[in-house]
């Protein structure tokens, strides 16, 4: 199944629908969707950084396909490390890899700001070293691309000082939902600064990160209106990790929008 949004946002999922690498899930993606989150880590041995050559397919690709894309930002980095040389090492990792992906053109990139110290002592020292993390990636970036998500902790935490700084919001409804939060209300708070929209759902486990079928079909089409409300760029991705979750969520997208 094939759902473009046509309409004032652009539809997106991840870089892992397929059981292969980046490349052969982008070809599979090319016709279903406007855009790809390019999800890049580095762990030991395990690596998907694209090489400079990988990286001009891409920007290829997009160029043939009028596909877009987003970048996410390694997930096991630290730019609010006590230690500043752990916080070097994050900043460095995030400047090098801008570098080598500028050439697809972004429309926006996905950072975390990890683990917030549970001594509430901490937390100033904390916010400090993010926000001088996230100027030294600034000046590599436009700061509007830049995406701040929320995690698994209060978003109160981080996101009014960084639209102060001038940075965008990636909003992860999923993460939202599994803190109990009420979604209604954070769009009508948010949605404004908002650029990327992160989309699952949660399973009768309570599990997030699946598919739109196991979402409430009512509070799926509320939040389809309320993307279609807004009239600044957004992509919606639907941050799933396999074609079973991805052609259940376009059925159910389709389904909400009847």
């Amino acid at each position: 199944m094939t759902l473009k949004s046509n309409s004032t946002w652009r539809l997106g999922t991840t870089s892992y629908i397929i059981p292969d690498h980046i490349l052969p899930n982008l070809y599979y993606l090319q016709d279903k969707v406007d855009d790809v989150e390019l999800i890049l880590f580095e762990s030991g041995e395990q690596s998907s950084i694209p090489d400079a050559s990988q990286v001009r397919l891409m920007q290829s690709l997009a160029k043939d396909s009028g596909l877009s894309y987003t970048v996410h930002l390694p997930l096991d980095l630290y730019p609010g490390a006590r230690d500043e040389a752990l916080r070097r090492t994050c900043t460095e990792t995030w400047k090098r890899i801008v570098g080598l992906m500028q050439p697809v053109d972004p429309v926006g990139w996905v950072v975390h700001l990890n683990d917030p110290p549970r001594d509430e002592d901490f937390l100033p020292a904390w916010q400090e070293q993010c926000r001088k993390s996230l100027e030294e990636l600034s000046r590599e970036v436009e700061p509007g691309l830049l995406c701040i998500e929320n995690l698994d902790y209060d978003h109160e935490l981080i996101w009014p000082w960084v639209l102060e700084m001038g940075f965008s919001l990636c909003m992860d409804l999923g993460h939202l939902q599994v803190r109990g939060e009420d979604l209604p209300a954070c769009l009508d708070r948010w949605l404004d600064h908002v650029r990327i929209i992160h989309l699952h759902a949660l399973n009768s486990e309570g599990r997030d990160h699946t598919g739109l079928q196991h979402m409430d079909r009512d509070l799926l089409a509320w939040l389809l209106s309320s993307f279609d409300s807004k009239t600044r760029p957004l992509v919606v991705t639907l941050e799933i990790f396999s074609s079973k979750h991805f052609q259940g969520s376009l059925k159910a997208i389709q389904e909400a929008r009847q």
